[in-house]
């Protein structure tokens, strides 16, 4: 069998709602939405940190959930900042409201109380083929993170 020397190589791995509700835990029916600028804009003049309008709508996504808060079971939305950083996959919520994104803003205290439950750090580890993770963004409901690898080798002198 022949074998082909790839000098550069890209790839991505798409991470869907049901992959990362396990990796937070205590939150069901989780939903990934992708965020323009001019939803950013609107939740900032809905009482959202005014460092949300400057962000970028690639680096940000809206995440949608049920979870236990105020002593009852209720939807739960989060703007989350989307986070790679010396290949750690980091998901840091900027805005939590209880309801939908148009819901008042919470308090700082109810809002640190959530906090957690939307927070996730992920070392991809050892990515298949030493991909090294370059970019992390919502697309279509679901997490893509892209990587990149260099002198890959496909075929029978590949090594696993």
């Amino acid at each position: 069998p022949k074998s082909l020397r790839a000098a550069e190589a890209d790839g991505t791995v798409r991470v869907g709602a049901d992959d990362l509700e396990r990796l937070l835990g205590d939150v069901d029916r989780l939903r990934i939405e992708s965020l323009d600028a001019e939803a950013l804009e609107q939740a900032v003049e809905d009482g959202a940190d005014p460092a949300l309008a400057d962000a970028d709508p690639d680096t940000v996504a809206r995440l949608v959930g049920t979870t236990a808060a105020l002593g009852e079971e209720t939807e739960v939305t989060a703007i989350v900042a989307l986070e790679l950083t010396d290949g750690l996959v980091r998901i840091v919520p900027r805005d939590i409201r209880l309801g939908g994104p148009d819901a008042p803003p919470l308090p700082e205290s109810t809002q640190s109380a959530l906090r957690d439950r939307f927070t996730v750090d992920v070392d991809p580890g050892s990515l298949p083929l030493q991909v090294t993770p370059t970019e992390l963004r919502a697309v279509d409901g679901v997490l893509e993170i892209r990587g990149s690898t260099t002198d890959l080798v496909l075929g029978a002198a590949a090594t696993t």
